[in-house]
């Protein structure tokens, strides 16, 4: 555990997430290396797929709330500092699996889900705002999707959800190009509910305790979970679900297959150098 980390009864810490239910139904998921601005990692991916299965079973859990820690979101996958045997340590296929697996634990998760986000959300974690019923943002929040600077493509089926979010012209910007997108600009596409100033915020630290904070959040724990799950389950099946499998299958095989290639280490050495000579936005 992180030195100095004091947590709630019922709170663990595990591959950087502390995760844990309240007795009201609001099931946490908080992304926790703040050093790092929140990255996930190969560990934290499996990790939040394995709480995302249990926040699915488990009847005492009516609404899950995933945030990160001391004002930022997430930054995205790390893959920067990360060696190649790590990366490469499945195989190809099993790679695929992983990742699409991750993607649906979001999309099909059949709780209402709610995100606060702060600050930075990059890569994975910025189109799985997609996946959200309920998305919060604070007025420095910006979403960064840099798949086209990495020579990778869409990921998390954001080939999909952000047309359906975004309108094509939108999204063809902030795919194809790599536009960073403001909370502001967010909010007018409908990928937020709201968004709030800073000084309103709820503390992030340990956890969230301050749920008033949150928009609408008392209102959906004090529902009927039956009706609330009733009502996310008809969300699901109005969708096609055997084309988002195969459509993030198709992202996820190109991504995985590049990674075996010299060029996306190269490319990868370049874009840390960017980020490095600030030619990318800062995270």
């Amino acid at each position: 555990m992180e030195q100095n980390l004091t947590l709630p009864e019922g709170f663990q810490f595990s591959d950087g997430i502390i995760y844990g239910l309240t007795k009201e139904g609001l099931f946490h998921i908080k992304l926790h290396n703040p050093k790092q601005k929140n990255p996930i990692t190969i560990q934290l991916n499996a990790k939040l797929q394995e709480l995302l299965r249990y926040a699915n079973t488990e009847e005492k859990v009516k609404v899950v709330l995933v945030y990160g820690a001391e004002g930022s979101f997430s930054s995205g996958a790390k893959v920067l500092g990360v060696s190649k045997e790590e990366i490469l340590a499945m195989p190809l296929e099993d790679r695929i699996k992983f990742m699409v697996s991750f993607t649906l634990s979001f999309a099909l998760l059949e709780k209402p889900l709610y995100y606060f986000i702060q600050g930075c959300a990059v890569g994975l974690m910025a189109t799985s705002v997609a996946h959200a019923d309920f998305a919060y943002a604070t007025e420095d929040a910006f979403f960064f999707t840099p798949f086209v600077s990495m020579n990778l493509g869409p990921e998390d089926l954001s080939s999909y959800t952000y047309p359906q979010i975004f309108g094509r012209k939108k999204a063809s910007e902030l795919l194809y190009l790599d536009q960073r997108m403001t909370a502001q600009e967010a909010l007018k596409y409908g990928h937020l509910n709201a968004i709030m100033k800073k000084e309103d915020a709820p503390n992030t630290e340990p956890i969230i305790t301050d749920i008033s904070k949150l928009p609408n959040l008392q209102k959906l724990l004090k529902s009927d979970p039956k009706t609330l799950q009733y009502t996310k389950k008809m969300f699901i099946q109005g969708q096609d679900i055997d084309h988002m499998r195969k459509q993030v299958t198709s992202e996820f095989y190109r991504i995985e297959s590049k990674k075996e290639t010299p060029e996306f280490w190269q490319n990868i050495q370049k874009f840390a150098a960017a980020i490095k000579n600030k030619d990318q936005p800062k995270l």
